[in-house]
């Protein structure tokens, strides 16, 4: 859903034991935190797998579902 049917996800993450493959770039782009993450000297910026410990997949998706731009959900207060 996050890149990995069009072929580009290029780093998966994981959140709750479920891996979910994703766009680097979109993560950039969209977030400020993701860039310093994936960017800067942090250990995440050269893993293929980044464990998100503290998330929970059920707010987490919502986010990354209103940052990609192909799907482009609204932000609400209700999660």
């Amino acid at each position: 859903m996050f890149g990995q049917s069009s072929g580009l996800a290029d780093v998966t993450l994981i959140v709750e034991n479920v891996r979910i493959p994703v766009i680097k770039a979109t993560l950039m782009v969209t977030s400020p935190v993701f860039r310093a993450m994936l960017q800067a000297d942090w250990k995440e910026k050269d893993q293929n797998e980044i464990q998100l410990p503290g998330k929970r997949l059920e707010s987490f998706i919502p986010f990354l579902r209103c940052i990609y731009p192909d799907l482009k959900d609204r932000v609400t207060g209700k999660l």
